[in-house]
């Protein structure tokens, strides 16, 4: 992961979720401190499934799909992120799950680097890392999530797969929403699966007529 860092191959994606690791170790230990383990596992199982399964593998999938040479680096970078996700989660999974955890341990982590301790048991306990928490970057996905699930609304409205392309989407919204699509609009686009985009505060009048689908949740 140093080394990801360094090079600057880790992109939005990686720093929003080596980000979201640090809010759920922090939420993890202190629900356990306090005994409250049904909310420390709860966290713990939502960071896993909806956060790296259902947001950041469909995201990064792509890159991970070509053997080019030119994009090795980048590839190398996903898979140290998710190498350190993942050896986290097996720490914090540990009080929960030992036997899980220490077959990762051994079969997997230790068997690609033998100088890991002994056992898990004998690992440090994970703290987070003020410096990798992005709470900006993280309202800016949070908006970019919202702006996808409206895609998919409307595209259930209409009967249209999200495996269909479709060539134009609208959003409607205030300019700060606006601003943060734009950071993050190659994103916005392979996840909603549409070619362009554009930009309103009202909506154009073409919108209205056939042939338009709309969706909405709060200003957007």
């Amino acid at each position: 992961l140093e080394w990801a860092t360094q090079e600057k191959q880790l992109k939005n994606p990686d720093l929003w979720l080596l980000s979201k690791i640090q809010a759920t170790t922090e939420e993890h230990t202190a629900r356990l401190e306090k005994c409250e383990f049904n909310f420390a596992l709860a966290a713990l199982e939502d960071f896993v499934i909806e956060v790296v399964s259902r947001l950041y593998v469909p995201m990064v999938r792509k890159e991970l799909w070509t053997d080019d040479p030119e994009t090795l680096d980048r590839r190398l970078a996903i898979y140290a992120t998710l190498w350190h996700i993942l050896k986290t989660v097996k720490l914090l999974f540990n009080p929960a799950t030992p036997y899980l955890s220490e077959a990762l341990h051994q079969k997997v982590y230790r068997k690609l680097n033998p100088t890991l301790p002994e056992s898990v048991n004998f690992e440090s306990w994970p703290k987070p890392e003020e410096k990798m928490r992005n709470k900006t970057l993280e309202e800016d996905f949070q908006t970019l999530f919202k702006c996808v699930s409206l895609v998919y609304s409307a595209r259930q409205s209409a009967k249209l797969k999200r495996r269909w392309p479709l060539s134009k989407m609208v959003v409607v919204a205030p300019e700060k929403v606006h601003k943060t699509l734009k950071n993050v609009e190659e994103l916005f686009l392979e996840l909603a699966n549409v070619k362009t985009v554009e930009y309103r505060q009202e909506p154009p009048e073409y919108t209205s007529s056939e042939g338009w689908i709309s969706a909405s949740e709060d200003n957007i």
